[in-house]
């Protein structure tokens, strides 16, 4: 399939924001349209990737055995470890490390983080000047996809006109129970991203930079990618009927309550900057 037919032009040449709620997400979700973004025969416009949790989980129980050979990880050296990581998968697909941003936030607390993680991302906002900012979708698939989703609705709110926004998808609770990968419950005004073979095989090499998430990781299909217009979401009720995701793995955290924290925090912003 011809690449540029694929993938929606302006995405390929127009400057672009992606926003991740986690390292890895960004690859998993959208390395092969930033791969194909990044090449050296594409238009080089300004891109940057901001990553919103350090990656590490409030309960240190959710940290995962270290590889063989290596001390166990803690707060701080898995940390470290993620944010390697990153940098390393970004590189892979081309980005500079001056445009991977990485905010302090804690992997599943980025729902009590919602104003400060908006003027996060407000101030890169102001420095790159996107054209399009791209976002998880709200699938009820981990607490900080979905807020991450609601950060990119107020980052619209307050830009209106001046970019556009589009949502990306990574996992979801399908009607059975088990878990689909990078594919919306609803595909309408969606696009798929299939990439050239060289596209492919950076996110591939990129993937395997993330070697302490591989056991998630592995369930990802490489493509195609999907990316849609971000959508008017109805925020003061969960993503989805039935269970979350996140409930399936044992956390405690409510989707009543995240919407309760969405609502709240949409309804007090200011209109306009």
């Amino acid at each position: 399939m011809a690449e540029a037919l694929q993938i929606p032009s302006a995405l390929l040449s127009d400057p672009l924001l992606l926003l991740a709620a986690h390292p890895d997400d960004e690859t998993a979700g959208l390395g092969a349209l930033l791969a194909s973004r990044l090449q050296n025969d594409s238009p080089r416009e300004r891109v940057a990737v901001a990553v919103l949790t350090d990656g590490v989980p409030l309960d240190a129980t959710a940290i995962p055995a270290a590889p063989l050979g290596e001390a166990a990880w803690t707060d701080t050296s898995y940390r470290k470890r993620r944010h390697e990581e990153l940098l390393a998968a970004t590189s892979m697909l081309g980005l500079a490390a001056q445009d991977v941003y990485q905010a302090s936030f804690r992997d599943q607390d980025l729902a009590n983080q919602l104003n400060p993680a908006l003027d996060f991302l407000l101030t890169l906002v102001r420095k790159y000047r996107p054209a399009h900012v791209l976002a998880p979708a709200y699938e009820n698939g981990h607490p900080d996809h979905d807020a991450c989703n609601v950060l990119a609705t107020a980052l619209h709110n307050r830009l209106k006109q001046k970019v556009r926004f589009w949502e990306y998808p990574l996992y979801r609770m399908a009607a059975d129970g088990g878990l689909r990968y990078l594919e919306f419950a609803d595909p309408a005004a969606a696009h798929p991203i299939w990439p050239a073979p060289e596209a492919l095989q950076k996110k591939r090499t990129a993937l395997e930079c993330y070697r302490s998430q591989w056991e998630t990781l592995k369930h990802f299909p490489l493509q195609p990618e999907w990316v849609r217009p971000l959508q008017l979401h109805d925020y003061s009720r969960p993503a989805a009927e039935g269970p979350a995701v996140w409930q399936s793995w044992g956390w405690p955290i409510a989707p009543a309550r995240l919407s309760q924290l969405f609502t709240n925090f949409l309804a007090a912003l200011p209109v306009g900057t």
